[in-house]
């Protein structure tokens, strides 16, 4: 195996050799490629962070959002200490297009995040429950 417990953050050139793999008794490695590889490494931090609603557009003449709930409001994220702004984070929906809506809406959707912003549990990001509730003025 490669140990890289006291590898700092950066980019690292491993160099694979035989013995860094753990194989069964009965097999052996032939040949190695590419016999070098290129790590990234970064420092990871965790925080819970707001999720917004991406609203595009705005309903009809004489129609009017009164608010938007959206749950989970936020999730427990992952993300690299060397981001830019990082006080600032907060993940998206993705677009909510309101400019034909007549009546409140409830929509099930996608997360989108900034890069360096990871799902806690490293699978994929939960669905969010978007509610747009709309009145006639």
């Amino acid at each position: 195996y490669i140990d890289l417990s006291s590898a700092k953050p950066g980019e690292h050139i491993v160099h694979l050799q035989q013995k860094d793999f753990n194989l069964r008794s009965d097999a052996r490695v032939i040949d190695i490629d590419p016999a070098k590889i290129t790590l990234l490494l970064h420092t990871m931090e965790q925080r819970d962070v707001e999720i917004k609603p991406q609203i595009i557009g705005s309903p009809p003449q004489g129609y009017e959002i009164t608010s938007i709930d959206i749950i989970p409001s936020k999730i427990a994220v992952l993300y690299t200490t060397d981001l830019e702004n990082s006080e600032n984070i907060y993940l998206t929906t993705v677009p909510i297009y309101v400019t034909n809506l007549q009546q409140s809406v409830k929509l099930t959707t996608n997360i989108v995040a900034p890069q360096g912003v990871y799902p806690l549990d490293e699978s994929s990001w939960p669905d969010v429950t978007v509610m747009v509730y709309i009145r006639k003025r």
